[in-house]
């Protein structure tokens, strides 16, 4: 297993994964049309269950916007902290943190804890703060795999 020991922002953060480039950009695609319908129903939860307002759904946009700010500034420390940490192990533990995050809303529905939509405003910032990791991942596969940031692949 490589891994990169600079600090360089180019380095890849990941380098002892193996999957053909077409896998990657159809998890990447899949992902973040999952991941449109998780905001789109974050917005339906909020609407109907806890009866938001336009000015309530703007203020649940913005705080799941900057929620995904952090993830790709953490996941280098993340990777860089913990060696044992593969892009395969780093994959399954978003996928099952997302997992266990998106049911919470309709948990504390039907144990009467929503507070006001609280929980709305938690699972959004915690699903789209772990969502944020992903574009980093993605960013070194493609710079590992000798790709360019302007699409054209390399002579």
């Amino acid at each position: 297993m490589a891994r990169a020991v600079s600090e360089d922002l180019m380095t890849p953060l990941i380098t002892d994964a193996h999957a053909p480039m077409w896998a990657v950009l159809c998890f990447t695609f899949a992902n973040y049309c999952a991941s449109s319908v998780i905001g789109l129903a974050s917005a339906f939860v909020a609407v109907s269950f806890y009866k938001f307002g336009p000015i309530q759904l703007f203020a649940l946009s913005l705080v799941m916007g900057f929620a995904t700010v952090p993830g790709p500034l953490l996941i280098n420390v993340i990777v860089r902290r913990f060696p044992a940490l593969t892009a395969r192990l780093c994959m399954v533990t978003v996928m099952l943190l997302l997992a266990c995050v998106a049911p919470v809303p309709l948990l504390c529905h039907h144990l009467h804890l929503d507070f006001n939509g609280l929980p709305i405003y938690v699972t959004g910032t915690v699903y789209f703060l772990i969502l944020g990791h992903l574009w980093p991942l993605n960013v070194s596969y493609f710079i590992r795999s000798g790709c360019v940031v302007n699409g054209n692949s390399p002579a």
